[in-house]
């Protein structure tokens, strides 16, 4: 098998001296040997690959990570180095850079590359989070990393990695209400992953956290904080009985009705609510409560509820391929 693999990167290479192959081929090539756990082909494509097109900034960016998965830290260094030194590389350069700095233990240089990345990319919220990510690693707690984050949701509101990672930071600080809300975003714009599982593990456990404890940290100088956390007060009472996936889309139901009679809503618009009342209008909202809570509350009973309500199932499902969420700009209110 392994000499089938080696014999297939010769004849690609012979072919490749016999008439160049586009930036493309080189790289699918080096990443179906990837895919094969043969790293040292896909280096090896990718070395010849480099030495016909020597700037393209894509192929080594692909050495460079591969040198990087083969434990060879220097020579992905010295790979990915001269893109950046160049100024000619797009956003995926300064993030492949700073993961390698950040894996060789390298921190202050990667920052450094973050720091550059984002003057000449300032609205990309793939950078806050990587940069994010380095930042709570060098100083776990602090919120510097949250605060890279949040600045990434404010810039680039559409980018869901940065709703994961504050929401799971603000869960581990017990922030209920930006929990809450963080989370919804995140699964909205990353329906199924699983990283939308585990978030929506944290979305239904909270909820019950809510109803039981009270608000952890609510800051009620936030005036738009205060109004969501005053709305679910209301609501206590619909909660008594204990929450599943039918008693939560109640409660959200109302939720939803108020906030929509509140001044509030005009005097702050938020994307997500109004996402809700849409799904209201269309009568879809309890089905998306139940893709929302009900595999986490109870897989059996959730697959029983899809069965007994298909039509309704499948409306929602469609929906949510059809009319994606976006979420829009300005609508940033933690701070």
């Amino acid at each position: 098998m392994i000499l089938r693999y080696i014999l297939f990167g010769f004849l690609f290479l012979a072919g490749f001296s016999a008439g160049a192959q586009s930036v493309e081929d080189i790289i699918r090539a080096s990443r179906e040997f990837s895919l094969k756990g043969d790293l040292e082909n896909a280096i090896l494509v990718l070395k010849n690959g480099l030495n016909t097109y020597p700037d393209n900034s894509e192929i080594r960016q692909e050495l460079a990570m591969s040198y990087y998965t083969g434990k060879k830290g220097s020579q992905a260094i010295e790979t990915i180095k001269p893109v950046i030194e160049s100024g000619s590389g797009d956003e995926t350069a300064y993030q492949v850079a700073g993961i390698i700095y950040k894996g060789e233990n390298q921190k202050k240089e990667a920052e450094k590359v973050y720091k550059e990345g984002l003057k000449r990319f300032p609205k990309s919220g793939m950078l806050y989070h990587e940069y994010g990510l380095l930042a709570e690693s060098m100083e776990p707690g602090r919120g510097e990393g949250l605060k890279l984050w949040e600045k990434g949701i404010e810039v680039n509101p559409g980018y869901a990695m940065n709703y994961y990672e504050a929401c799971r930071y603000l869960y581990a600080s017990n922030n209920t209400i930006w929990t809450l809300l963080y989370g919804e975003i995140f699964v909205n714009l990353d329906s199924y992953s699983s990283r939308t599982i585990e978030i929506k593990n944290i979305l239904f456990y909270f909820y019950k956290k809510m109803f039981t404890y009270g608000f952890g940290n609510l800051n009620e100088k936030n005036p738009f904080e205060k109004a969501v956390a005053e709305n679910f007060s209301t609501l206590e009472n619909m909660a008594k009985m204990g929450l599943n996936p039918e008693s939560l889309s109640a409660i959200r139901t109302r939720f939803i009705l108020n906030w929509f009679n509140n001044p509030m809503h005009e005097k702050y618009p938020f994307r997500l609510f109004e996402r809700h009342q849409q799904m209201l209008r269309d009568g879809l909202f309890d089905a998306y409560n139940q893709w929302l809570f009900g595999g986490v509350a109870n897989m059996a009973n959730f697959q029983n509820w899809t069965q007994s309500h298909s039509e309704e199932y499948q409306a929602f499902t469609k929906f949510q391929r059809q009319q994606l969420f976006v979420i829009n700009q300005n609508q940033s209110y933690r701070q």
